[in-house]
């Protein structure tokens, strides 16, 4: 089970790209050459291409976003092919991974549970229920404390069974506990 937590973890670090956030400064002086570039298209681009190269994420960065944004529709740019650049358009692979991470952990974990029941197991938990025995019976409880202080008063075996069986009790049941007190 660790190792293949190891795995799904080492998988997912691998699948997902390394991305640089923006330091207060870097952003500052992202948005003053955004604002310097937003009306030439080509110097615009020229940035875009900058930041998408080295893997930037703006997620954090409304104002940015919104220059790039509005830049880009002016000059009929597509963001798209900007594809490394994290937080200009809505993105669904964290999501994604997120959700594939936790559907391969519930699915483990069920395969983990079938591989260690094994087919008589699953046949006494189905008799068990279907005898209502998968609940302690208080009223068996009381039956064995009885079987319990009879015996250790010293009552006989058989005098203690014949009561029983006046009280309604099934002889199997009352044999059952009777051995397990008294031999």
């Amino acid at each position: 089970m660790r190792k293949s937590l190891v795995i799904l973890i080492f998988v997912f670090l691998l699948i997902n790209p390394i991305i640089f956030a923006l330091s207060e400064q870097q952003s500052e002086k992202l948005k003053n050459i955004l604002n310097l570039v937003k009306d030439d298209k080509h110097k615009f681009q020229q940035v875009m291409d900058l930041l998408n190269r080295k893997k930037v994420d703006l997620r954090e960065e409304e104002v940015n976003v919104g220059i790039i944004k509005a830049a880009s529709e002016r000059h009929g740019i597509e963001l798209k092919q900007y594809s490394n650049i994290r937080g200009i358009r809505i993105e669904l692979l964290p999501y994604l991974l997120t959700a594939g991470g936790i559907l391969l952990i519930i699915i483990g974990f069920e395969l983990y549970r079938k591989m260690h029941k094994t087919p008589e197991h699953q046949e006494l938990h189905e008799l068990s229920r279907a005898h209502q025995v998968h609940t302690p019976s208080p009223q068996l409880y009381n039956l064995q404390q009885y079987v319990k202080t009879c015996a250790q008063r010293g009552y006989t075996k058989e005098g203690i069974k014949q009561t029983l069986l006046k009280q309604g009790w099934d002889t199997r049941t009352i044999n059952s506990v009777l051995n397990q007190f008294m031999r």
